[in-house]
């Protein structure tokens, strides 16, 4: 599975732990990009819990971590001009 073809999805099935952040460093309602080696990973915490998930939109060209953090689906949106 890929979301571009030059620009694959890795395989994190079988990834060991790893830490990346500390607690503190995801303010509620925020989010923030990381890299698991070479995988880069979007923390976002929302309504106190924090969330990983691989920094990669699949229908825009801007990582999730670049958006706003919307509390109802867990999803983050472009503030930048000229973004849909």
């Amino acid at each position: 599975m890929s979301t571009r073809e030059d620009e694959p999805m890795p395989n994190t099935s079988a990834a060991p732990w790893a830490r990346v952040a500390a607690d503190t460093d995801v303010a509620d309602e925020c989010a923030v990009r990381v890299r698991v080696g070479d995988v880069p990973v979007c923390l976002a915490r929302s309504r106190g819990r924090l969330h990983a998930i691989v920094d990669r939109c699949t229908y825009e060209d801007m990582p999730p971590s670049e958006g706003d953090v919307d509390t109802e689906s867990l999803s983050a949106t472009s503030t930048a001009p000229g973004a849909t």
